[in-house]
């Protein structure tokens, strides 16, 4: 490596230091092994840097540098130095037999748990952690407690290292972020951390990410499954950023989150009865399609109701995942004879109005922030609810929208009644949020963060409903719905 830049170098020797003084001070789990183990990490070391000593290419004298701080890390943690073969699967515990160094991949404990007072307990965390969300330091505590309670269940193992999280991972910083709060978490409570906890920390700094996934399980004794994803759980794909590609689609905003659990609410509520009898449904600005592969999702599990989803937005990058998180979750976009889900490309500034989709249902959420948008957005609006091909004599519309301007969302109303739009009822999320105690509504196989409650603005009393998604969203504005700084409103619009 005689040609590499001085930053490089600098690494490459601070690396070597580094394992030259882990070498002079390991100590093995058997003490009668110290000196062997030392002799061995002292050999690997000089036959790795005297294999690769003329190596140039930047790039892989940055992949040899991360492999060989991961190789510290998980030396200095699982107090094994010896180089985790290729044989087992990434994101596995494994045992070894430090006097012939064999590997064996351990067997995790069922994630089949008929214990519901486990379930209840450690329901908070398991929410948070599949959805990819910040998640409170009292629930880590709990979660830490019940790991040390339940040891023979293995729980970090089965959570951490379970299929549907290795198959669909969520962002590296906040897997890392986490398990260093849950280690700090054990060290408080005197109890050693778990070594899953430290596998992932090197696993989360592997490489750089682009893309993410967040998973809202629907079957809890079938969470960790990676197959059977329609029946047991959701799962999205998102940009790492909240504005990529020169859009704000690549990523789930909170009204999409609230538009999403209110449309749940409505199947088991019959809030909205009219969906019960909808052939046709289109969801403008449709972004990661978390809203309509929910409702793709509900319907599909009636199996009598014949129905077509158009998932619709104007950004070829978003069309593309769009596409890619149906076929995450239905495979193909025909799941079955009578359900049918596919997105479409609809520009609002540049449409014809006689090959508009008809729509019985229209639902959209966060597309009401730009009042430059405004006149082709309701003149859009307008053309749906007056199709004469729609099943419904009168199509309905629900929107969902943070309100971040007052002014701006005053004007919106304002143009949209100008052009004979009414709004037929409007709901309100407020409130603070519960997440650690499901409703009596709640069924022990559901495993989704949620929101709390819904008000009618009108004349509608508190419900209790069971929220669906998170209640600790990912304000990308900074803003705090707990504190009341923004609000949530979905409305109903109709035709005068």
């Amino acid at each position: 490596m005689n040609s590499y830049n001085n930053n490089s170098k600098r690494q490459v020797l601070s690396l070597y230091s580094r394992i030259i003084r882990l070498s002079k001070s390991w100590t093995a789990k058997e003490p009668k092994n110290t000196c062997i183990e030392r002799e061995y990490i002292l050999t690997e070391a000089r036959n790795e840097f005297r294999k690769n000593i003329f190596e140039t290419d930047q790039a892989k004298i940055k992949q040899l540098l991360d492999e060989g701080n991961k190789r510290v890390g998980i030396a200095l943690h699982y107090g094994i130095p010896y180089d985790r073969p290729e044989y087992l699967p990434p994101s596995t515990s494994y045992d070894v037999d430090l006097k012939s160094k064999t590997f064996k991949q351990r067997k995790s404990k069922s994630a089949q748990w008929d214990n519901p007072t486990l379930i209840d307990r450690i329901r908070p965390f398991l929410r948070s952690f599949f959805s990819d969300l910040n998640i409170r330091e009292e629930i880590i505590e709990n979660f830490v407690l019940a790991v040390k309670e339940y040891k023979e269940l293995h729980l970090d193992d089965i959570i951490f290292n379970s299929p549907a999280r290795t198959v669909f991972p969520g962002r590296k910083n906040k897997l890392k972020n986490l398990c260093k709060l849950a280690i700090k978490k054990f060290e408080q409570l005197q109890m050693d951390p778990s070594d899953i906890l430290y596998q992932n920390i090197c696993l989360s700094m592997e490489s750089e990410q682009e893309y993410f996934f967040s998973i809202f399980p629907l079957n809890f004794k079938q969470f960790s499954s990676p197959s059977n994803r329609q029946i047991n759980y959701l799962v999205i794909c998102q940009n790492i950023q909240n504005i990529s590609k020169g859009t704000t689609g690549l990523c789930c905003w909170q009204a999409s989150f609230a538009l999403a659990d209110f449309l749940f609410l409505s199947f088991s509520t019959n809030l909205l009865p009219y969906f019960s009898n909808a052939k046709y449904i289109l969801e403008l600005g449709a972004g990661c399609g978390l809203v309509g592969i929910l409702l793709a999702n509900q319907f599909y599990l009636n199996k009598n109701k014949e129905i077509k989803l158009i998932l619709s937005d104007s950004d070829n990058f978003v069309l593309e995942l769009l596409n890619k998180n149906i076929k995450l979750n239905f495979g193909n976009e025909i799941i079955e004879d009578n359900l049918i889900i596919e997105s479409k490309y609809l520009d609002w500034n540049n449409f014809i109005p006689n090959d508009l989709p008809p729509a019985d249902v229209i639902v959209a959420s966060d597309i009401i922030y730009d009042p430059e948008i405004f006149p082709s957005l309701i003149n859009l609006l307008k053309c749906l609810l007056s199709n004469n091909r729609s099943f419904f004599n009168s199509p309905i519309a629900i929107i969902a929208c943070t309100i971040r301007n007052p002014e701006t969302l005053n004007l919106f109303l304002e143009l949209i009644a100008s052009k004979g739009i009414k709004i037929l009822q409007s709901w309100e999320l407020r409130g603070e949020y519960l997440n650690e105690f499901p409703s009596k509504q709640q069924k022990e196989e559901e495993l989704i963060p949620r929101f709390n409650s819904f008000f009618n603005l009108k004349d509608f009393s508190k419900t209790n409903f069971e929220p669906l998604f998170s209640p600790n969203l990912p304000l990308n504005y900074g803003y705090s719905l707990a504190n009341n700084l923004e609000k949530i409103v979905i409305f109903e619009f109709c035709l005068k």
